[in-house]
């Protein structure tokens, strides 16, 4: 079965398989729920190859102003949509 195969039978599972199959990949990938710590997880999800890296979070915001601006016309993504059409 390929990945693309699993995806599209995951979208026609209940809430309560999902839960089933979430707890399954936990245990296979050495993450349990029960391990509240995200470092920890990461690093077992390095050292079978699924990360190639763990990046740092950000110590200090961007530069510059990130305040919305308000545009007139269409929204951006959906020129960015027609034009690759």
């Amino acid at each position: 079965m390929s990945v693309k195969e699993i995806l599209q039978a995951l979208e026609q599972l209940t809430p309560e398989e999902c839960q089933q199959v979430r707890q399954a990949l936990e245990r296979r990938l050495g993450c349990i729920a029960t391990d509240s710590s995200e470092a920890a997880c990461k690093q077992r999800l390095l050292a079978l190859g699924l990360l190639g890296e763990i990046k740092q979070p950000l110590k200090t915001p961007l530069p510059g102003d990130r305040t919305p601006i308000r545009v007139s016309g269409k929204p951006l993504s959906q020129m960015i949509i027609e034009e690759r059409r």
